[in-house]
């Protein structure tokens, strides 16, 4: 995902997607839907990472050779029974995994760790029981797509067909119910500027009866958002990151499936629609960033620039 720099997007990713050989009972290794704690991505998946020598600042393409794909390499797939597993039918255990509540759309150049801190604030802002980090489960393309297919495909040249993708992405979004947009900077956000994100997005928005929609972002996010109006910016910073949203102005690195995904969007919601659902939930996490940074300041007996200016 991402630019031409980054692996294959997810339409060849998707050549992953193994047909249903094995067991799958809800929330087991052969489920499609089967995802990630986020317990397990800010404990396990940050040491892993650490362990082959990088950070919590590597990006999510750098780590898939040396942490994802490693991490089934050794057994069978539930679903095919061929060699090679994702690197969420490998893991063990409800702590782990199980049947994914969330998907996350996002770029393959995002950090690891802005990924896993975003999805760690969610759970802080779910009601108790659903904020137990160790039964969130989040279903992840780099994590739950067979990265060995993917390889496989790759080096046979083979493609998934447009249309396949499609139906194969929109009943994941169906099954699954809640899309996490995963956007940054909140200035720029470079995820409405890859055509694949902006499909998922058409996908979630056509399928508005029966899946919600939420914008995400670092928690870094927000203090940067509160650190410009505490600095004095005015409210024109806010609404220039708003008209940037034009989806119409994504790219991909195979011009014929931005070419198809804005034919989808116009012929169905249209552009249009889409760019002012997106500025509607950016202007949603803009003022909750804002609401919750004046409740920290006030809790902590402080107060925004002007007041203490003032006093």
């Amino acid at each position: 995902r991402g630019s031409s720099a980054l692996p294959p997007h997810d339409r060849r990713a998707m050549a992953g997607d193994e047909g249903s050989g094995g067991d799958e009972v809800p929330g087991s290794p052969g489920d499609p839907l089967r995802g990630v704690s986020v317990h397990h991505l800010s404990h396990d998946l940050l040491d892993e990472v650490r362990g082959v020598g990088l950070g919590p600042e590597a990006l999510v393409y750098q780590i898939e050779p040396l942490v994802i794909r490693p991490r089934g390499a050794g057994m069978r797939s539930p679903r095919s029974g061929r060699p090679g597993a994702s690197y969420v039918a490998a893991l063990e255990g409800a702590d782990h995994a199980g049947r994914a509540q969330y998907m996350l759309s996002y770029t393959w150049g995002y950090s690891v760790g802005d990924i896993v801190d975003a999805l760690v604030q969610h759970c802080s802002t779910l009601t108790s029981p659903n904020d137990d980090q160790r039964r969130v489960y989040v279903w992840i393309c780099c994590l739950c797509i067979n990265q060995h297919r993917v390889q496989e495909a790759r080096a046979a040249g083979e493609t998934v067909p447009f249309e396949e993708f499609q139906a194969a992405f929109g009943e994941r979004v169906r099954g699954i119910g809640n899309v996490l947009a995963l956007m940054m900077p909140w200035s720029a956000p470079r995820y409405i500027t890859r055509a694949w994100c902006v499909f998922e997005l058409f996908t979630a928005v056509s399928e508005s009866r029966s899946c919600s929609l939420t914008v995400l972002m670092p928690p870094d996010q927000a203090g940067s958002l509160c650190s410009a109006l505490q600095r004095g910016a005015n409210s024109s910073e806010l609404w220039e990151a708003l008209e940037q949203v034009r989806v119409e102005g994504a790219e991909a690195s195979v011009p014929e499936d931005r070419e198809r995904i804005l034919q989808l969007v116009e012929s169905g919601p249209g552009c249009a629609h889409v760019n002012d659902i997106v500025r509607q939930r950016l202007l949603r996490w803009f003022a909750g960033a804002a609401d919750a940074e004046l409740a920290r300041l006030l809790e902590e007996g402080g107060g925004l620039a002007g007041e203490k200016a003032a006093s």
